[in-house]
């Protein structure tokens, strides 16, 4: 190497748990597919995942879809006032159920038209009637961990993750010191 030349590639044994000793993360951990696959599973399908402010998910039939790597979520309001997650796939053939935002009174599958109630309940069907031992309990859509904090709502896809509110710990009180009108927070654009 030159004389006066810093080598800036930093080499991945240089890399350590400990950030006040490690050099930063390889480039090609930036881009890697297999690097990012393991993040997903590792980080990003444990953790809790901003979706939407609350304030579009307010009235039943309310809700809000959104992309946590590559699992396709949805956030419903349902007409017991309570927040849901669910994979936004059809527990027939996988079809795609909602898109973007919006309102629904029953979620209804464009493929071959089953719906949901709000709950995640399979409501219908069609043919069903003619599948002996056809259990609709067995169909109904797969739920995702969903909490709000400071009217935020996140989803976490791993059913035994910890609360957000057990995570979080003071988060919320700290919020609630600096910006105390954070409940008066309305959305402007996404």
């Amino acid at each position: 190497m030159p004389e006066g030349h810093i080598d800036r590639r930093a080499p991945a044994n240089r890399f350590h748990r400990d950030p006040e000793r490690s050099y930063t993360l390889p480039a090609s951990h930036y881009f890697d597919p297999e690097v990012y696959a393991r993040e997903k599973e590792a980080i990003f399908y444990r953790s809790w995942n901003f979706v939407c402010h609350g304030e579009q998910l307010r009235a039943a039939g309310n809700y809000v879809t959104s992309a946590i790597g590559d699992q396709n979520i949805l956030v419903m309001r349902g007409k017991d006032g309570k927040l849901r997650g669910f994979y936004n796939v059809c527990s027939h053939r996988a079809h795609e159920l909602l898109r973007g935002c919006g309102t629904a009174k029953v979620i209804t599958c464009p493929y071959h038209a089953w719906s949901y109630h709000s709950d995640g309940r399979l409501r219908t069907a069609r043919g069903s009637e003619k599948v002996a031992g056809f259990d609709a309990d067995e169909f109904c859509l797969k739920q995702v961990q969903v909490e709000e904090l400071c009217g935020f709502v996140f989803v976490n896809l791993d059913p035994q993750a910890p609360s957000l509110k057990a995570q979080s710990g003071e988060l919320e009180n700290e919020f609630r010191r600096y910006c105390p009108e954070i409940d008066r927070l309305t959305l402007s654009h996404r």
